[in-house]
């Protein structure tokens, strides 16, 4: 089967960004279009199962993942090699030339409910003034930072009058505004909050609608990031392999999430453990602490990626569990804090 048609073969004709560059992935890594091939009937049943698009996206990190992992040299990458014999395990399975066999199991942190209700303000606000004729774009710039839940109400609110406001500002710039250059407008209620950016592109060719040109995005911290790291590590510690190297990869494009709340989680646990909170442990679908502790044993290390976007610069962060029955040799470590950088 060709690359297009295992393309759409696997795809099934499902329409979203991740589903592009998952394409792209199979054009550009003969490697990769191997490993598809291989796996295609299993990665076809993952893609036709996800049903939402927060679905889909954790399929199309855990295949990001293997793209970046058969691209590297002298690796060998196989997809659920457990199948369900065991019951959960973990999702990869790879081997060296030198013959180092690891497990990788792959947890995607999802964006919080603020972020996404964000967006989700932000798009229908866009669809609503995109159809506009214009020779604008326009763009939000967001002015404050830890934006919580009464901001979006306010703002989710009040957009009705921004779509007027953005409306009557193209309308009214559209002639006058210089080419290649960009008039600011606060907004009205959110003075010191949002500004919107209007621009003149002198390359644009479409006038039939206004652009849109994104802008910057608000971070919405809860103070409970680390939290989620605690509860990949509770959720997937079960299907580590006893006997073999394995890893906990967690994946993140969320802005609120970053290597310190790992490290916060990692020491939460630490410390529950120290102080024998039994009953924690047990609220999180332990036996006992002990069980915990026989289950963590089989986690050799936990690696975290923001984003897997940036091939040239990786910024991995890998913690090795220095109580693991076994640790991770140096081979491994450097596969895994290099892993998603390309020569």
């Amino acid at each position: 089967m060709n690359k297009n048609n295992l393309f759409r073969y696997v795809a099934e004709n499902r329409n979203h960004v991740g589903i592009t560059a998952f394409e792209s992935w199979i054009d550009n890594s003969d490697s990769f279009y191997r490993f598809v091939s291989v796996n295609s009937d299993k990665i076809r049943g993952k893609i036709r199962g996800a049903k939402s698009d927060e679905d889909l996206v954790d399929v199309i990190f855990e295949l990001e993942v293997a793209f970046n992992m058969v691209g590297t040299d002298g690796y060998d990458i196989e997809y659920e090699k457990y199948g369900s014999k065991i019951g959960r395990a973990p999702d990869f399975t790879v081997t060296s030339r030198s013959g180092l066999e690891f497990n990788v199991e792959v947890k995607r942190i999802r964006e919080g409910a603020l972020d996404v209700k964000y967006q989700a303000i932000i798009d229908d606000i866009v669809k609503r003034i995109r159809p506009i004729p214009s020779m604008l774009a326009f763009s939000f710039t967001i002015d404050v930072m830890d934006l919580d839940q009464d901001f979006l109400r306010r703002f989710e609110d009040a957009t009705a009058t921004i779509v007027s406001f953005i409306s009557d500002k193209i309308r009214l710039e559209d002639q006058r505004l210089p080419f290649d250059e960009t008039v600011d407008y606060e907004l009205p209620g959110f003075e010191n909050e949002i500004s919107i950016i209007l621009s003149k592109p002198k390359g644009k060719l479409d006038h039939s609608k206004t652009s849109y040109h994104g802008g910057s995005f608000p971070i919405f911290y809860t103070q409970k990031e680390s939290n989620k790291f605690g509860d990949a590590v509770f959720e997937k510690v079960g299907q580590m392999i006893p006997g073999s190297i394995n890893i906990l990869l967690i994946a993140s494009n969320s802005s609120t999430h970053e290597k310190e709340d790992l490290q916060d989680a990692l020491l939460s646990i630490s410390e529950l453990l120290r102080d024998k909170k039994e009953e924690f442990f047990i609220k999180k679908g332990f036996c006992d602490i002990n069980d915990f502790l026989s289950q963590a044993e089989n986690l050799s290390g936990v690696l975290f990626k923001t984003s897997w976007s940036s091939l040239s610069n990786p910024s991995n962060y890998l913690w090795c569990n220095q109580k693991a029955a076994l640790k991770i040799p140096d081979e491994i470590r450097q596969f895994l804090t290099g892993l998603g950088k390309r020569k």
